[in-house]
This record gives structure tokens, sequence and C-alpha cells, in this order.
């Protein structure tokens, strides 16, 4: 996971933006001026960029630049341990205390179902995390990137956190530690579509589990609680129930309740607007920089879904619903093609 700190602390990237700006009549004195002119250059060779994210970006003081590697291992570990944090509250409180309050068969379906989605979020998220979203060669063509000195398809974006041109960038989300691209967007939209999903699916089945063990605790009514009603031969019960009254229980409830309801309105949230932007042919990265106009990569949604008709059902119903990888369907020579651009 490569860092950048911005031009003051790369000497050969502050070279290459100073010698650009002498281009354009503007004189430098010295590295750390090239903020100062950053807005007038991204005005001149017309970007799209905003100049107040461009001055951020250009000084590397976006939230991004100033991660670490070490803040992306930290996050990525809370997320796993949130995430078994969940599975375990499920499986070890809920399951257990909903068998007094729902039929066996339903009980059954939706602790199958759970583990079906625990593992597309689990898998999804690790794919997110460990997939190169696709980088540029680090050939000269046509366009070239300022920034990395190297060739740069124009539906590509340079990353200053990764400091490579990613293909077909939405964004450099630091909950994966990378950036989400052309090779790994598929699995990030899975992942936060499966978060929701999950979260909607605890929410709603551990209704009776909340009711009882939080609600009814918060005003002193424990005779429908969990260690009033599970039976003694429950081999976790000794554990759970160490204060006779319920608080571990409760906190636990509490606690998965409350990150599986904004987990609910976190994954839908991400799902439905890169939805849109993708039925738009379109990233987050693109949408920021688009103000009127007709968008140059948009192919309409007829043609994104004829390219998806392309690819056989059956491989299309395994990526989708169960936890499988697969590739782009363009390749860069294609992509290179469709959106222009040469290589040398």
């Amino acid at each position: 996971m490569s860092h950048d700190r911005g031009f003051a602390s790369d000497p050969t990237r502050a070279d290459r933006c100073m010698t650009l700006l002498q281009t354009l009549d503007l004189q430098i004195v010295q590295t750390d001026s090239v903020c100062k002119h950053a807005t007038r250059y991204c005005a001149d060779i017309r970007t799209g960029c905003s100049e107040k994210h461009w001055l951020i970006e250009s000084c590397g003081f976006t939230p991004s630049q100033l991660s670490s590697s070490a803040i992306g291992y930290l996050v990525f570990l809370i997320i796993n341990c949130l995430i078994t944090w969940l599975f375990f509250a499920e499986y070890a409180v809920v399951v257990p205390f909903e068998y007094y309050h729902k039929p066996f068969w339903l009980l059954t379906t939706l602790s199958v179902f759970g583990l079906y989605l625990f593992v597309n979020l689990w898998y999804h998220y690790y794919k997110s995390c460990f997939t190169s979203p696709g980088f540029a060669p680090k050939v000269t063509g046509n366009p070239l990137c300022w920034q990395c000195g190297h060739y740069k398809p124009l539906n590509a974006h340079h990353c200053s956190v990764c400091n490579r041109c990613v293909l077909r960038m939405d964004h450099h989300c630091i909950f994966i530690g990378q950036c989400v691209g052309l090779h790994n967007h598929r699995h990030f939209l899975q992942f936060v579509f499966f978060l929701g999903l999950s979260g909607l699916t605890a929410v709603l089945s551990g209704l009776n589990t909340f009711w009882y063990n939080v609600i009814l605790f918060a005003i002193n009514q424990h005779q429908g609680g969990f260690c009033k009603v599970v039976s003694d031969e429950y081999f976790l019960k000794e554990v759970l129930c160490l204060d006779q009254k319920g608080f571990i229980v409760m906190y636990l409830v509490f606690t998965s309740y409350a990150i599986c309801s904004a987990g609910t309105i976190i994954g839908f949230m991400f799902f439905i607007w890169n939805g849109v932007l993708i039925s738009a042919n379109m990233t987050h990265v693109e949408k920021g920089r688009l103000v009127v106009g007709y968008f140059r990569f948009d192919e309409g949604l007829l043609q994104c879904e004829a390219e998806l008709a392309e690819v056989p059902w059956v491989e299309r119903s395994q990526a989708l619903f169960l936890p499988a990888y697969s590739i782009a369907l363009r390749s860069l020579a294609e992509w290179t093609e469709a959106y222009g651009g040469s290589l040398d």
C-alpha cells in the first residue's frame, strides 16, 4: 500500500510539476510554491476538477493521502473484528433465543440464509481488499499522465495514494486500503450489497431478542430475557449469564443491533449510489468532474445490458449469487480502443 504525502515529499514529482507549470509562464521559486499555483494549472489545462479539490490533492491533504498503510491495516483488522463479533452475537445469542419464539423451519431457514450472507460478505470484502483494481502499464503512450509520467487511458485516473493510474477508478477507499477500480469494483459493489442485506436480515430476524433483552431489560423487566428462557443445557449459557441478570447478553445484543442497523443504511446507500453511476457507465470520480452536458463514456443502459447479455447466464448467476471471482469484460487493449488513446 503506497503512500503519497504530496509534492514536498516527492522531489521527482515536484520537478515534473514545476516544469509543466513553467511552460504556462508561471514563475516557480521553490518546490512548495507548486501548491500556490495548482489552481491556475488546473484551470489552464481544463482537467475538469474543482480548484478546491485540486489544491487539497496537490498539497497532499486529502484524508486518503494523510492515511498511512498502518491505518489501512488497522481499519481492515477492525472491520474483520466487527464481522466476527456480529457472527458470534447472532449464532451464540440470537439464534438460541429465537428458538423459543419462532417455528423450527423458519429459524433453520434464517440460520442457513445468514451463513450464506456471512460467507459472501467475508469473501467479497477480502476480494475488494486483495484484488488489484487494475493499473495502467508503465509505458509511454498518448495521453500521458503528468503526475507519474506514464500512459494514462482516457477513462483512468491517477490516484495520489497508490501513485499509479487506476483503470476506471471509482475512489480510493480507506475501508479496503486501496482503490476501487476496474477489477475489484464488482467485489466492492457486492460487498456493500451483502453488508446491507446481512444487516437488514439480522435486524428483522432478531426483533424478539432485542425487545426482551434490551428494551424490557432497560425498564427492569427481566422475566423474558435470555438467561431466564434459554435451557441450562446450552453450553454457552454459563458464560453468557455470569452476572445472572443478563448484562452481558444485553451488551451483545445492543451493540450487534446498532452495528447491523448502521451497516444496513450504509451498505444500501453505497449500493444504490453505485448502481445509479454504473447504469450511466460512470464512476464516482467522473461524476465529480461532470458539471453539465453529455457524458462522453455514457453508453446507455441498454448498451450496458447488451454487453452483460454476452456473458453466459450460468457464469452471471455464479458471479452474482455465489462467492466467485471474475475478471472485467474488457481487456486493456479493448479499453484503449473503446475510449481512445494509443500505446507505443
